[in-house]
C-alpha cells in the first residue's frame, strides 16, 4: 500500500474503472488476473486437502476413533476444529507464498511507467537475479 500511495486517485469504483479503461484499455481491468488465480486456486486445494486431513487425524486421536465408514465424527470441540483450520491456513501460506510474491510485484509494478509492461516471467527472473531464493519468501511469516 505505501507503495502505491498517491499513485491512483480513484472518487469511486466506477472512476476506477474509467480511469483503467482509458489508460490501459480493457486488458486493465484483468492485470493479475491470472497470477492471482495461480496463487488461490492452490491455496484453496491445499487449504481443504490439510483440513480434511487434519480434522480426521484429530477425531482420531481426540475420540480414538475414525467414525462410521472412515467418516469424521461432527462432534470434535470447536478449539480442535479451530486447531485444524489455522493449522491448514498455515501450511498453504507457506507452500503457496513464492507465487504470491509474483502477484504482489505484479501489482504494485502497475504504478511504475517504466516497469508496467514485465509479465510475470519477467517478474520471476528480476527476483531471482536481484534478491535469490529469499526474495521468493518475502513476507512470509506476515503472512502466515
Amino acid at each position: 500500500q505505501r507503495l502505491m500511495g498517491g499513485v491512483y486517485e480513484y472518487r469511486n469504483g466506477l472512476d476506477g474503472i474509467a480511469q483503467v479503461l482509458r489508460r490501459d484499455g480493457p486488458r486493465g481491468l484483468m492485470r493479475g488476473y491470472w497470477v492471482n488465480t495461480a496463487v488461490w486456486l492452490p491455496w484453496n486445494m491445499l487449504y481443504i486437502s490439510i483440513y480434511e486431513a487434519t480434522k480426521r487425524e484429530a477425531s482420531r486421536l481426540y475420540e480414538g476413533n475414525i467414525g462410521i465408514n472412515g467418516e469424521s465424527p461432527a462432534s470434535l470441540p470447536p478449539y480442535v476444529v479451530a486447531g485444524c483450520a489455522a493449522t491448514s491456513a498455515a501450511v498453504a501460506a507457506l507452500l503457496t507464498n513464492p507465487i504470491d510474491v509474483i502477484k504482489t510485484r505484479v501489482q504494485v509494478l502497475s504504478g511504475n511507467q517504466e516497469l508496467r509492461h514485465l509479465r510475470s516471467i519477467d517478474v520471476v527472473r528480476r527476483l531471482w537475479k536481484n534478491e535469490g531464493l529469499m526474495g521468493f519468501n518475502a513476507g512470509l511469516m506476515p503472512r502466515i
